[in-house]
This record gives C-alpha cells, sequence and structure tokens, in this order.
C-alpha cells in the first residue's frame, strides 16, 4: 500500500548538540537520494508536523522541553529541482554561470515563492551562515535561471544550492563539480550586504570586495548603471580600485516621499579585459506620514446621529492608521472612548454614542519607520434629546411548561411625549429552552413589535438589550446582558404617544419548557429644541511682543439665553503657538476649560513669549451644559512687532473693498506706492489661503473660499498691517 494522509515520513533520531536538521539528512541531499524508507519526500497534499524536543540532562534530574512545527504541502508545486549544474562540470574562478532550474509552480499559489538565494557549497556545505556556503545572489526572481560569478574559491567538492528566499525547500546537484584557478585575466568583485531596507530620508553605504585574478594588474573602474531612483545621488570613494582593495559606494536619498523597492545595478569594469554587474537591492520606506486629513463626521457636525462612521484621506507611506475618539481634546486616557487601529481609511464604528455630547477625533498615519503626527481635530456633537427610563419593576409571571402559552409582563408610562427614538434597555427571563420563545413589544397605541425569534437552540436564560442603532446582531448565548439589533426596527413606535400601558409578550410555542418573565425596562426619548450658545464677540488680542494682556469678555463673549455665563464652557482644542494661556497665573492645557464668567472676571490672559511671527491664535468649542455648542472657532492675536500697539495700523492707507465681500475683493493702497508689497490671507484657525505680491491694487476672486473670517497680513518691507476679511454670501 502507497503512503496516504498525514502519516510519519520521517523517522525520529538520536539527541544531537546542533540545533537543526535537514530532511532528508545532508548526506542524502548531496547524492539525490531523497526516497529512503525512512526519509521520504511527500508526494502528494498534506500537513507536516514536526516537534522539536530539547533536553538539558542535569545529573539531579533533567527537564525537557520542546515546540512544534507545522506546514503544508501542495502536490500543485514542486519538485523544485537544480537543472545546471546538476551533474559534475568544470569550472574556473571568475567564470559567469548561467544557473538553471525547475521552477515547477512554486512561485504560483499556495507555495508563493517569489524570490530565491543562490549559494557555492564547498566542502558539501548546506547550511546557511557558514563560510562555505557562499552567497552568489540574493532575493532573485524564482523564474528559472539566474547568471552567476564564481568566487576565487579553488574546489573539486563545489555544487551550486538554490533556496526559497521566503521558505524552507532548497535543491542541488547530484554530483560535484571542479572550480580550477583562473587562466587568463579577469577579476571578482562582490558586495557581501547587497540587500538593505531603510526609511527616508537616508544614507546608504555598500562595500565592494575586489580580488584580481590571472595575474591583472590593471585598475578596475566602478559605475552605477541603472535603477537608481530620481532625486538619489551616488558616489563612489573611488573611481577605481586595483585587484585585492576594497570601494565604498554611497547612495544618498534625500527625500521623504515613497515606499518602494529599487534594484540598482552596479558595473565593474577594465576595459578590454572583463566587467562584471552587482545588484544592490534597496528598499525604502516613506515617512511623508504628517497631515493626514479628517472627512467625516465632518467638523462642526451638529445633531449626529449616536453611531458614527470615521474616515480620512489616504496617506501613499502608511502601512496604517490609528483613530481616536474622545470627550475632551486632550485625549486622556479618561476621556478616551475609542481608539482603533486599521489599514484602511474607513472605519464602521459599533459605539454608541452618548446624546448631547461634544466629541473630539483624530488620526495619524503609522509605518514600520515612525507614527505620523496626529492630524487636525475635529469636533462634533450628538443628537439632543430628553430621554427618560421606564422601568417595569421586578415580575413575577410565570411561564408554564404544559402547552403552548403566550404571558404579558406589562409598564406604566406617565409622560406624554411624542416617541423619536425607543430602545428596550433590558430584557430579563428565565426559561429551560430560550428557542421556543418569540417576544413581542406592544406600544399603547396597539401597535405589535416583534423583537426576535426562537434564537439559541438549548440555552437558558434571557438578558439582553435591543437598539436600532446597535452594530450587533443576535449572539448566542443571549444571557450576557449585550446590546442587539432587534429582527424588526424599534422606529415602528417613532412619532406614537409615549404615555399609556405598554406591554412585552413572550409566546412559548412548544410545551415541555417553562420559565418565568423577571423584568424588562424600556429607553423613551423625544426631541428637544434647544438655543444654543451665540458668540457675540470674537475680536482680535492686541499687544506688544513679549508681554502678556488679559483677555475679556470686550474681545471674547458668548451669551446663552438659557444658563449663566458660568454655565458657558470654552475647551481649549489647541493652545497658541508662540505664548502661554494662563488661568489664574497658571498655565493651561489642551482640554483645559474655563467660563465666560472668567472671561468677565479677567483671570484668563495670553502671555507672548517667542518668535517673530506678528499673528498667533487658540482653537476653542463652547459648549452650554444643555446640548447647545459653538464647534471649533479661533481666538486671534497680534502680536506688534515694534513694541507699540499703534504701530499695527501703520498702513493706514491699505484699504480691502467690499468687505464683508460674498466674491470679488480689491485690495489697493491709495497712496503712491513704489515698493513691493506681499500679501498672506489665513483663516481664523491660522492657516495659509493665499499669498502673493502686489503694488498699489490687487483683485481676488474668493467666491469658491468658505464664508467666515479671515486675516489679511500685508507686508512692506519691515512694516506689516492686519485686518479683518469677513466673507459671506
Amino acid at each position: 500500500m502507497g503512503i496516504t494522509g498525514n502519516v510519519p515520513i520521517f523517522r525520529s533520531l538520536k539527541p544531537q548538540s546542533r540545533p537543526y536538521r535537514f530532511f532528508p539528512n545532508e548526506g542524502r541531499i548531496l547524492t539525490g537520494r531523497l526516497t529512503e524508507k525512512d526519509e521520504i519526500l511527500p508526494t502528494y497534499t498534506r500537513n507536516l508536523t514536526f516537534r522539536f524536543v530539547v533536553r538539558d540532562n542535569h545529573p539531579g534530574g533533567g527537564a525537557a522541553n520542546w515546540d512544534e512545527l507545522k506546514f503544508f504541502v501542495s502536490q500543485e508545486a514542486g519538485p523544485f529541482v537544480l537543472k545546471f549544474p546538476y551533474l559534475a562540470e568544470k569550472f574556473e574562478v571568475g567564470q559567469k554561470v548561467k544557473v538553471e532550474w525547475d521552477v515547477a509552480n512554486t512561485d504560483k499559489a499556495p507555495v508563493n515563492c517569489k524570490k530565491v538565494n543562490i549559494f557555492l557549497s564547498v566542502n558539501d556545505q548546506l547550511r546557511t551562515g557558514h563560510p562555505n556556503l557562499v552567497p552568489l545572489a540574493y532575493n532573485v526572481e524564482n523564474d528559472g535561471e539566474e547568471l552567476v560569478i564564481l568566487p576565487n574559491y579553488v574546489s573539486s567538492k563545489a555544487r551550486i544550492v538554490i533556496k526559497a528566499a521566503d521558505n524552507i525547500f532548497l535543491t542541488t546537484g547530484a554530483y560535484p563539480s571542479v572550480i580550477s584557478p583562473a587562466t587568463k585575466p579577469s577579476f571578482f568583485m562582490q558586495s557581501l550586504d547587497n540587500q538593505r531596507e531603510a526609511c527616508l530620508p537616508t544614507s546608504l553605504s555598500f562595500e565592494f570586495e575586489t580580488e584580481a585574478l590571472g595575474g591583472l594588474t590593471e585598475p578596475i573602474q566602478f559605475e552605477v548603471v541603472s535603477g537608481l531612483p530620481s532625486g538619489a545621488n551616488a558616489v563612489f570613494l573611488n573611481n577605481s580600485v586595483f585587484g585585492g582593495e576594497t570601494n565604498t559606494l554611497t547612495l544618498d536619498f534625500p527625500y521623504t516621499t515613497g515606499s518602494d523597492s529599487y534594484e540598482i545595478v552596479v558595473r565593474s569594469f577594465v576595459p578590454g579585459i572583463d566587467t562584471l554587474e552587482r545588484k544592490l537591492y534597496v528598499t525604502l520606506k516613506g515617512t511623508d506620514l504628517n497631515e493626514v486629513q479628517p472627512v467625516s463626521p465632518v467638523d462642526g457636525l451638529t445633531g449626529g446621529a449616536q453611531i458614527q462612521n470615521y474616515n480620512w484621506m489616504k496617506k501613499g507611506d502608511a502601512d496604517k492608521y490609528e483613530m481616536q475618539l474622545a470627550t475632551n481634546p486632550s485625549f486622556s486616557s479618561n476621556t478616551l472612548v475609542l481608539v482603533k487601529e486599521t489599514v484602511g481609511t474607513f472605519f464602521k464604528n459599533n459605539v454608541i454614542l452618548d446624546r448631547s455630547t461634544i466629541y473630539y477625533w483624530r488620526v495619524r498615519a503609522i509605518n514600520n519607520c515612525k507614527s505620523g503626527e496626529w492630524s487636525e481635530i475635529f469636533a462634533f456633537n450628538t443628537e439632543v434629546s430628553s430621554c427618560f427610563i421606564a422601568p417595569s419593576g421586578p415580575l413575577t409571571i410565570n411561564i408554564s411548561a404544559s402547552g403552548i402559552v403566550s404571558v404579558e409582563g406589562s409598564l406604566f408610562v406617565p409622560q406624554d411625549n411624542v416617541i423619536t427614538d425607543l430602545n428596550v434597555k433590558k430584557v430579563k427571563a428565565t426559561h429551560e429552552r430560550v428557542s421556543d420563545v418569540e417576544v413581542t413589544l406592544i406600544s399603547p397605541a396597539s401597535t405589535e413589535l416583534l423583537l426576535w425569534s426562537k434564537k439559541c437552540g438549548t440555552a437558558q436564560g434571557i438578558s439582553v438589550g435591543l437598539d436600532d442603532e446597535s452594530q450587533e446582531f443576535f449572539k448566542c448565548p443571549i444571557n450576557t446582558g449585550r446590546i442587539y439589533k432587534p429582527d424588526n426596527k424599534l422606529s415602528k413606535f417613532i412619532g406614537e404617544s409615549s404615555k399609556g400601558v405598554w406591554k412585552l409578550r413572550i409566546d412559548d410555542l412548544i410545551p415541555g419548557g417553562g420559565g418565568r418573565l423577571q423584568e424588562f425596562d424600556l429607553e423613551i426619548c423625544t426631541n428637544v429644541t434647544l438655543e444654543p450658545p451665540s458668540l457675540i464677540k470674537n475680536n482680535i488680542l492686541y499687544l506688544p511682543r513679549l508681554t502678556n494682556k488679559i483677555i475679556s469678555n470686550v474681545e471674547l463673549l458668548a451669551e446663552d439665553n438659557n444658563t449663566s455665563p458660568a454655565s458657558v464652557i470654552y475647551t481649549i482644542v489647541r493652545l497658541p503657538k508662540y505664548g502661554s494661556l494662563l488661568y489664574n497665573n497658571g498655565p493651561m492645557s489642551t482640554g483645559q476649560q474655563f467660563s465666560q464668567a472668567d472671561l468677565n472676571n479677567g483671570v484668563v490672559v495670553y502671555k507672548h513669549e517667542w518668535g517673530t511671527d506678528p499673528v498667533d491664535n487658540f482653537l476653542f468649542t463652547i459648549d452650554d451644559g444643555q446640548g447647545g455648542w459653538i464647534p471649533i472657532s479661533a481666538f486671534n492675536i497680534i502680536i506688534d512687532q515694534s513694541t507699540s500697539s499703534e504701530d499695527i495700523r501703520i498702513l493706514s492707507s491699505i484699504k480691502l473693498f467690499p468687505n464683508p465681500t460674498s466674491d470679488m475683493l480689491t485690495v489697493f493702497v491709495d497712496k503712491a506706492v513704489t515698493e513691493t508689497m506681499y500679501i498672506t490671507i489665513l483663516d481664523v484657525t491660522g492657516k495659509l489661503v493665499y499669498q502673493s505680491e502686489f503694488r498699489q491694487k490687487l483683485e481676488l476672486d474668493l467666491s469658491d473660499n468658505v464664508n467666515g473670517v479671515y486675516i489679511v497680513r500685508v507686508q512692506m518691507g519691515d512694516k506689516v498691517v492686519l485686518q479683518k476679511l469677513i466673507k459671506n454670501k
């Protein structure tokens, strides 16, 4: 009978001191004996399992440990066989040899071996890393042929060995070949380390060894032939060397963007005698990971759903992304709601967010070189609803085991509200076989909704919640208290009155198993119309360099008709760049809060500390504590470089017309100008919108710009003026 299944095909051996083993053993591989009865290579699709056992042989009591290695063999690939040189051949040192092998589908699925390493074996050596297994070509295509150059090893026991670069199989010839000394002038050149992986920007050095053969006395010249990417530079330490000397090639990659692999060909030659080429394999990883652009939820989204999906723009050098969602822009651990790593630019969330809450989210790109900087922060708030829990309280409603029965539990809701959302917060019951029952919710208007039917086989016990917005479908068992999506949508009750008796009916459809309905709770929500706070004043703060100034309600004022100034809360989303915010003389941090009352009382201060840029700002949100909010806004600060706040208006002859504008803007100087002027337009977050140079007059089309407040900065020589521009419809 032939060998079938996953039976053993290699015997166990007595313990040895070396930590490796070839299958079959080296002697049989080198002589082509691959079908001996105690070591047989697999010939059909199967699994192989090996256990490696280690024993310490301690005299007082030996101990043992082991590990298992498992892999899969496919009959769709192989045998992987060396074709030339397979038999005994005669070669010379420095000779170019075209190595050939039978790929035998090993480059295709399921094996997928795309690259191989080629070695020269001297004195029957097969172990990688041994000095008698000499690398000839690393990571070359598994395509069946490769031109190699024989190094300066004179031997009567020489073989070519080919090993999978990313797998465990190999092949070699059945007979040794002879390598004799070179008989005519030539040379040998190699780089022992021709594979590199690096993060951009980088500089890599490769050392090349040379040997003169056959009495060569002429210098060996070097050049890079091909494969060098655009923007990179290649410099040899020496243009030429004599045999026996080394040369160094330095490759400089000064840029940061672009991840790719390159095959760089280096040529060495002696004119009229010989030419050799070597390949350098360079894998570069780009580090352009900053400024990932969030897309949605959009910044400023108001009344967002409790479940949000998140997406952002792709960065070409990223391997993955990390996304964070928090209730505070500090993103401290106690405020984090969600942290997710994903390889894509879209994340479908299954976390149900709280209502009437401001959330902040950001994302960054990551690869094996580094983590990029966090993106700008986007903020949104969730729908504002008034919700209450309607509990049934403890119930003791028996579900009889005799016959097909229906039982009902009830609860009374006194509030007369129009339902905008309804969730079943809890259903708790016992039953010998929960798969026997159907559960239905009935409203005071007699609307019936089947929540679920016949779930979970012979499982016992029910403790479950139901929500249309849950991303989880029913999973067994259903006694874990998790929130699942019902079989039918609870939104069927939207628009009905909440007032009256609500019923939960359990239909036991199969006799022989009973239980008890113990409790059910409903969450009922209705919309609330809120008046959000109003940002009455957001004026520019002017101050001289290296001074401080109180931010008062003259510059920053928000009002809310439904609450006091102490309840109008500012949250810092981003700190100033060139100074600090102080609260009662102490430095503030991202995520810290202050109230409108604090501004009214003069305890919030901006302190300019460094830099010559005349524009600074910080970002904030406003929350009234009742679900109303103002999205991320900027408070702008102008620093007078001449230390006099009056000098900021030095270029008073510059006019913006019309201001406010809906489309066209004219910037002009009503006095003669002989010097070039430079204009920069920034949005309220400090981002550059436009820049140019002009004289006397400039016309701009702002029709495509979003509505809002902009800062126009005009510079002439060392004088600067800044003006506020309003863009509206």
